[in-house]
């Protein structure tokens, strides 16, 4: 005969105490994927204005991409006049490279972001966080008379 006021083995006490701690280890994930996107997504643009400020500290680089694909040989003829590709080639593979590293990086953040936002229940506290960190962005009451 089951006895129902009985607590089981795993009584509700302790299972919530269980969740809440899943909860926080989900969150702490959460915070860890952001800043991990984040700083990687820093490096990228920082990588990318290095590049655009001295961009003659960015030519060995490409000179040994260049030789690491084999692209060394890459050229064009049109008429007389041949056309080394090499180098543009290499530019937009860096560029496609880059732009493929950053989208990873800012998905990084968006997951971490989901994560946290899965595992919060209570919505109205970080309105209220956010609220008292940014302010009221809520325009005043104005009473309209007709």
């Amino acid at each position: 005969m089951p006895y129902y006021n009985q607590p089981g083995p795993l009584s509700t006490s302790t299972s919530r105490a269980l969740l809440n701690k899943l909860r926080l280890i989900a969150a702490v994930l959460g915070i860890v994927l952001i800043i991990i996107g984040l700083i990687y997504a820093v490096k990228m643009f920082s990588a990318i204005y290095t590049a655009l400020q001295n961009p003659e500290d960015v030519q060995p680089l490409i000179d040994r991409w260049t030789a690491a694909i084999g692209a060394s040989g890459l050229s064009f003829t049109i008429g007389e006049n041949t056309y080394n590709i090499a180098k543009p080639f290499v530019v937009i593979i860096l560029g496609i490279g880059s732009v493929v590293l950053a989208h990873i990086a800012i998905g990084l953040v968006i997951a971490g972001a989901k994560v946290i936002s899965w595992t919060t229940s209570d919505r109205e506290a970080v309105k209220r966080i956010l609220t008292h960190a940014f302010g009221s962005q809520k325009p005043p009451y104005v009473k309209k008379d007709k």
